[in-house]
Formats: C-alpha cells, structure tokens, sequence
C-alpha cells in the first residue's frame, strides 16, 4: 500500500505520470507499463511503494538495458496490437523512445530513424492466457505510451481491461502518425468499456482516465510541489 507520508514517496511522485491517480488519493496495487522503454518510471514505481509491476517493450535495446536496471521485474518483449503476428518497428537513434509501429505523419527533425526491426506483435489477452505463474488480477493500473499505436493496442486488451481502474496513455489532438486515430475516438471508445476521462484533451499529451463508480477520496486535487 501506497503511503502517501513517506519520504520515498514525496521525492518520487512528481518524476512520473502517474501522480495524477496517487495525488487524489488513489492506492494503486500494480501497474502494466507499456512502452516502458529502459524501465526509467519503474524505479519511482518502486520508491512510490508500489509492488507489482510490469514492463513491455519491443526494441531489443531496450530490452537490454531494462534487464540491466530492473533484473527482478518481468518484461513481455513485444508489441501490443490487435492482432498477433509479426511487425515492423521504426526505431529511433539514442534512447528510442521516438520509435513506432506507424510512420510519422511529420517527421520530427529531433529524431534520426535506424535501420527498422521486425518485432513479435502481441494482443495481450493472448499473453495473459499464455502466461503462467502471473496474478494478472494485482494489476489495476495502465500506463501506455505507444506513438500513435494505442487504438489497436487497447483492443488487444479485451476483456483483460476490467482488471484496471486507472489508465494513462498518451494521445494526440489530431494524428501525428499515419494511421493512427485522433483522441477523442480513443476517448469515446474507452467511454464504452467503464472509463471516465479524467484530464483535458490537449494537442499531444498524456490522457488520464478512471473506472466509473470507482470512490476518489480527493477528486481534481493537484498539490503543488
């Protein structure tokens, strides 16, 4: 359980997203990070007193320096889509975070693209039904940053998505990537399956969201740091 009072957890909630659940005074018991990259948020996960937590990420390097960070937390080496097959990642130079399944609609001068990746594509219902020894249930936070990826990574949740009560993934006003879908349809559709949007809809930013009826002991609270 999250105490909010403790040292470890004053420094560490203002160096991720997810503050915006625990600064209202929501417990969060484990977080599903997808798109988690080198694990950078996993060690304020752990300073913030959460205890179940999970990485996913496709791009190799990555992957390798995740394991080096974080070699006691499992990470699914794929990507989540819709589907599970096989796709092409368009990896970015540096620390890839910039990297997508999609192309870029205007390519960002900041980023200079490698040589692209054939990566295993994965729905993740399919990995929780595959998976052994995991309580997928002790999960009850999404964070998910996929560039422009989201709509299909979503789907590939299917009834998986219940387990949550909190979701934080990044979304664009108007597509930044070919193919992917504006806000609001991912809004709209997460409506659908039991979720209030808790944040404004900005031009690219993270989207916060809460199960309906879930009780928020200080709701729209935001402390100053």
């Amino acid at each position: 359980m999250i105490d909010f009072s403790s040292p470890e957890y004053l420094e560490a909630r203002w160096r991720v997203k997810i503050n915006h659940f625990t600064e209202q005074g929501l417990q969060i018991n484990g977080i599903v990070h997808v798109g988690t990259n080198d694990g950078y948020e996993m060690h304020w996960y752990k300073m913030m007193g959460i205890k179940h937590l999970i990485g996913v990420e496709p791009l190799p390097s990555a992957q390798e320096l995740f394991g080096q960070k974080h070699p006691d937390l499992p990470l699914f080496g794929y990507a989540l889509s819709d589907h599970d097959g096989i796709g092409v990642l368009h990896p970015t130079e540096g620390d890839g975070q910039g990297s997508s399944l999609l192309i870029d609609a205007k390519p960002n001068p900041d980023y200079k693209f490698l040589p692209d990746v054939h990566v295993i594509v994965r729905r993740w219902d399919s990995i929780v039904r595959e998976s052994v020894g995991f309580d997928f249930g002790l999960y009850d936070c999404l964070v998910m940053d996929v560039q422009g990826y989201e709509w299909e990574a979503l789907h590939g949740f299917g009834d998986q998505l219940k387990h949550f009560n909190m979701i934080n993934v990044e979304l664009s006003e108007e597509p930044i990537y070919v193919g992917g879908r504006p806000a609001r349809e991912v809004v709209e559709w997460l409506a659908t399956q039991g979720f209030n949007i808790d944040s404004p809809i900005t031009e690219h930013d993270d989207v916060f969201f809460i199960r309906e009826g879930l009780e928020v002991p200080f709701p729209g609270r935001r402390i100053q740091p």
